[in-house]
């Protein structure tokens, strides 16, 4: 332990929360990584189907941060087929698209003015 705060993971935990609290015991939350090593935070499923893809990224200024996230959200659009993708960051609430696929960037937690 360094003594810093890891919002990261801080996001991540607080995420996973919600979603286990969303879903009530009717859902199934899964972590998903595929042979290339693109991991995406939180896979729903509902049975056998997938409902959503959710990647969870405390700061999305940095390009490389960027790029990288995308590019895994991407992999999972395309081997997975999620009819929904979130990317959860602190500050950006948007829709933007990449490679004609539309993901939805939300902030989860109320800032405080």
């Amino acid at each position: 332990m360094t003594g810093k705060t890891d919002w990261g993971r801080l996001y991540e935990n607080i995420a996973l929360l919600e979603l286990r609290r969303k879903a009530q015991g009717l859902q199934e939350i899964c972590y998903w990584k595929n042979r290339q090593g693109f991991e995406i935070d939180f896979v729903v499923l509902e049975g056998t189907s997938i409902v959503e893809a959710i990647q969870v990224v405390y700061d999305l200024h940095d390009e490389d941060t960027e790029k990288r996230e995308i590019r895994a959200l991407l992999t999972c659009k395309k081997d997975l087929q999620p009819p929904v993708t979130y990317v959860l960051t602190r500050d950006v609430s948007e829709t933007k698209t990449y490679d004609g696929v539309d993901f939805l960037f939300l902030t989860p937690i109320v800032k405080r003015q």
